[in-house]
């Protein structure tokens, strides 16, 4: 995959990339491409993207780009923090970057 260029050195590259699928195995396998091969930036540099899938039946091989592997990764990294707070929190940012979009 390779983002648009940027037009002019001001351009900053987004930050979030929202990318919608018509089934679940489409999404699977942009993900699996994506965590493979990188995107390019405007300059034409590879880079791998922070991920993370939203939403149910994605490939086992792909469990540690889904949402609720990493609510439990952060679980166990903070044993005191409840399991609310951390989904509110990660809800408030899907929902803070799909309103911008």
């Amino acid at each position: 995959m390779i983002l648009p260029p940027i037009k002019d050195e001001t351009s900053i590259k987004p930050e979030k990339i929202l990318i919608c699928a018509p089934s679940n195995a489409a999404i699977d396998e942009i993900i699996r491409k994506i965590s493979e091969k990188g995107l390019l930036d405007a300059s034409g540099n590879s880079y791998v993207p922070t991920l993370v899938r939203i939403g149910p039946n994605y490939h086992p091989s792909l469990r540690m780009f889904a949402l609720e592997y990493l609510i439990e990764k952060e679980k166990e990294a903070n044993p005191g923090k409840q399991t609310e707070n951390i989904q509110n929190e990660v809800l408030k940012k899907i929902f803070e970057v799909t309103k911008k979009i």
